[in-house]
């Protein structure tokens, strides 16, 4: 790869493998010109930094013909040889005045944040037009407009263009003034062929916030020689690192406190100062794989006027932080019930939610609601039936003896049934005919007889209670001796 020099490409890029590791949710699913330079021109302007960027088509047409030469010889190079596959004048200039990657359609200016030294040219204030691309060969980003000034078909035009667009005098920072949301590390290890922690001898995988000043004076850039930072257990050593004149930043040395305040000042070669103040807030973590199951430990199970309720598990959080849990519940016709998290040892997190009524709920879980959560928020829900598997009468002893004429008894003892409620007896003879009525009986124990019933016959018996919850017991096949018990 080319040295980066003033008017030259900045070789570097990023490998897909490492980039997946971090590209946000944000990403577009079919990324267009118009995409990049909205999301880019957003972050800027969040950020106190110049947010006029348009794109230019001849700049984006060489950026398609750079990803089409690098798809067809499936290499990520900012340069192209003439003799291989795709290979074009404007390709070439695209891609060696651009910011890679083979990842397709990256437009969010969030994936570039563990990229600084790319990140540095993105965010450039002079930067006014780009070009952008995506496609099999990854993503392309105009950063070095300046190089477009002559050698192709549209020179004159984009020249014109940018000279019409000076960048203000100033002193450009990034974090900028009164930012509170500035990460105390950062992992930058996706960038190659190298990256400014490594550049300053800092592990890449936990490098500090790079800080990034930019100085311009009628519309030349001035150098800015050094960077003090000073927090709350006083000075922070910071050294500068580069690569190329278009990628100068400045290292803090060591990682940042977490919920810290920090004061930067920079001073540049023709003696000015600029001094603003950030934060630091603790990076939340993101929740891989959150989800609600249903518990299906007998012992856990819920019934009516005995231990009312369901029980839930809770997967993608760690026990110990339990304590970051909403869980709720909502029935379909808007009844909430908000549950209790527990942790149960070297198990995942569980809820018990009071539900006293039968019906579909929907149950959710979340995390990162409150302010000083660790984690992204996320939410997950599942729907559950609570009914038939929940709660109703548990037949808990039962007997069915038959007798000379084809008559059977059943005998039961009922629990786990609300107390003085009525619970329905009923019978189905097997192979044919509809469930049939032994009578209506209070919680506890019963005994009916019904008759007519063929010898080697299947029977159900069920016993449902007035809200239409029920157990149902099968009797297996008996011979005709009286007083045979079948359990």
């Amino acid at each position: 790869m080319p040295a980066a020099s003033s008017r030259c490409c900045l070789a570097i890029v990023i490998t897909a493998v490492a980039l997946l590791s971090f590209v946000a949710p944000s990403a577009l699913a079919t990324a267009t010109a118009d995409d990049a330079v909205a999301a880019l021109n957003a972050f800027r302007a969040a950020h106190g930094l110049p947010a006029a960027i348009t794109h230019h088509p001849l700049m984006d047409e060489g950026c398609a013909r750079h990803l089409d030469y690098l798809a067809l010889n499936g290499v990520l190079t900012h340069e192209e040889w003439p003799n291989l596959p795709g290979a074009s004048d404007l390709g070439r200039t695209a891609g060696g005045t651009a910011v890679l990657t083979n990842e397709p359609d990256v437009t969010s200016v969030d994936q570039w944040l563990r990229a600084p030294y790319h990140l540095a040219q993105v965010l450039d204030p002079k930067l006014s037009m780009t070009g952008y691309a995506s496609g099999p060969g990854g993503s392309c980003l105009v950063t070095l407009p300046e190089s477009w000034r002559s050698g192709n078909e549209a020179a004159t035009d984009i020249a014109a263009i940018l000279d019409a667009r000076p960048v203000a005098d100033g002193t450009y920072v990034f974090p900028p003034e009164g930012d509170v949301d500035v990460p105390n590390t950062i992992d930058v290890c996706s960038e190659s062929p190298t990256s400014p922690a490594v550049d300053v001898g800092l592990d890449c995988a936990t490098s500090p916030p790079p800080i990034y000043v930019w100085t311009y004076r009628n519309d030349e850039r001035v150098d800015v020689t050094s960077v003090t930072l000073t927090g709350p257990s006083g000075d922070v050593e910071v050294r500068p690192a580069a690569y190329g004149s278009h990628s100068k930043l400045f290292m803090p040395m060591q990682p940042l406190q977490d919920k810290a305040r920090y004061r930067a000042t920079a001073t540049n070669a023709d003696g000015t100062t600029r001094t603003w103040t950030f934060a630091v807030a603790r990076p939340k973590l993101p929740v891989a794989g959150l989800r609600v199951r249903q518990l299906t430990e007998p012992r856990l199970k819920a019934f009516v006027g005995r231990r009312s309720g369901l029980d839930v598990q809770i997967g993608g959080v760690v026990p110990q932080n339990v304590g970051e849990l909403d869980v709720t519940a909502r029935s379909a016709d808007g009844e909430v019930v908000v549950g209790a998290p527990y942790v149960v040892p070297t198990f995942a997190p569980r809820a018990h939610l009071p539900i006293r009524r039968a019906g579909r709920w929907t149950i959710c879980a979340t995390v990162g609601e409150h302010e000083d959560s660790l984690y992204k928020r996320s939410t997950a829900c599942a729907d559950f039936v609570v009914g038939l598997d929940f709660v109703g009468p548990k037949i808990s002893k039962f007997e069915a003896s038959s007798s000379a004429g084809g008559r059977v008894w059943f005998r039961w003892t009922a629990t786990d049934a609300r107390a003085g409620d009525r619970l329905k007896c009923g019978w189905h003879p097997g192979r044919q005919g509809a469930w049939r009525s032994c009578g209506t009986f209070w919680t506890g124990q019963g005994r009916r007889s019904v008759t007519g019933l063929r010898t080697a016959r299947v029977v159900a018996f069920r016993l449902t209670d007035a809200r239409g919850n029920s157990r149902t017991k099968i009797v297996r096949p008996w011979r005709r001796l009286p007083g045979v018990r079948y359990q």
